[in-house]
């Protein structure tokens, strides 16, 4: 039994450092004005969404590249949910959030076989995977200085020194054009 149905459709704009080798993504819903915004289907509210994902090269214990990604999100579903019902509608939702992340990021290694992801790595249209494995690169050389040599995890991250969201560390793209990207994502296509 579906409890809320929601409906979103977000912009994600992507902050590469290139000084630390780093990522920072902030996905946020579309205005209600915007033109891209789709209409609302019948029976279903609007979510609106604001993330903040922060992706961290590193390597596996074995030495192979992989990455951390944390995130700060807040969701509005749309509708009022009972303070009593968070907790238990979280747990149960939880889980497939995760998995479905760590399936996605699984696509995107080189070498996967995944068709989309391979095609997409192959073209490169906008230089985006070319760019991602420059920060692999950077990061995977320099982050762990910050965190005395050790291998950046979910428990050894850097200090959130070198996060700067009001500024926009003066080392990242503006998010448009040169050093950045932006896509809007509007049904699950990137414009």
């Amino acid at each position: 039994v579906d409890l809320v149905r929601s409906h979103s459709a977000v912009e994600v704009m992507r902050f590469p450092n290139k000084e630390h080798g780093f990522m920072v993504e902030v996905v946020k819903s579309l205005a209600e004005d915007d033109p891209l915004m789709p209409a609302l289907p019948a029976g279903y509210s609007r979510m609106d969404v604001l993330a903040y994902n922060l992706w961290l090269p590193t390597t596996t214990r074995d030495g192979r590249d992989a990455c951390v990604m944390v995130q700060v999100s807040r969701v509005d579903v749309g509708v009022p949910i009972p303070s009593w019902a968070v907790k238990p509608i979280g747990k149960r939702v939880a889980p497939g959030i995760v998995s479905s992340f760590r399936e996605c990021a699984s696509y995107a290694l080189p070498g996967n076989g995944h068709p989309r992801f391979t095609e997409k790595r192959r073209e490169d249209r906008d230089g985006l995977y070319a760019e991602l494995d420059e920060i692999q690169r950077i990061g995977r050389d320099r982050l762990p200085a910050l965190v005395g040599g050790q291998r950046i995890t979910p428990v050894v991250l850097p200090p959130d020194r070198i996060v700067d969201l009001p500024g926009i560390c003066k080392s990242w793209g503006t998010g448009t054009g040169t050093g950045g990207s932006s896509d809007s994502l509007v049904g699950g296509k990137a414009r």
